[in-house]
């Protein structure tokens, strides 16, 4: 039940959403990562080549996806 109603809640969101999703993610898979992208509406989805924890694995990548994203949202 409650995977359905978190996936009811996907079409509110209406703000910029960045949906990382990580190649050689054990934990969440890739598919799940497409499907939060694919019903938030107008989300960006980009991959890292990366587990489940890309920010430790791939700082300065990590890093640099998320300030391109939010400086896009400010220009």
């Amino acid at each position: 039940m409650g995977d359905r109603v978190i996936r009811a809640d996907l079409a509110a969101i209406h703000v910029p959403t960045l949906v990382i999703s990580t190649t050689a993610d054990h934990v969440a898979p890739r598919a799940l990562h497409r499907h939060l992208a694919e019903n938030i509406p107008g989300a960006q989805l980009t991959e890292i080549p990366t587990g489940h924890l890309p920010l430790v694995e791939r700082p300065k990548e990590w890093q640099k996806l998320i300030t391109d994203f939010l400086t896009k949202q400010h220009a």
